[in-house]
């Protein structure tokens, strides 16, 4: 269990890592790359869309969209 994600997840929130000076966005694929399982991502992560890098008060949040088929996939949970 990693954040109080069980099996699958739509997002993960929470501290991610200490500070560091590698790229936010690299850092974030490292990450995922970490927890292919989790997230159900190729190790090629070819079936992840970069979208956004925002800076705030709190650090970097770092958004990708996952594709199944070169389509947008959405989590909608066991009640969506």
């Amino acid at each position: 269990m990693l954040f109080g994600v069980k099996e699958e997840s739509s997002h993960l929130c929470g501290i991610l890592s200490v500070e560091m000076e590698e790229d936010p966005e690299k850092a974030a694929q490292k990450f995922l790359l970490e927890h292919l399982k989790l997230f159900k991502i190729k190790e090629s992560m070819e079936d992840l869309m970069f979208l956004r890098k925002t800076e705030s008060l709190g650090g970097f949040h770092v958004v990708f969209q996952q594709l199944i088929a070169g389509l947008q996939c959405f989590y909608f949970g066991p009640y969506g």
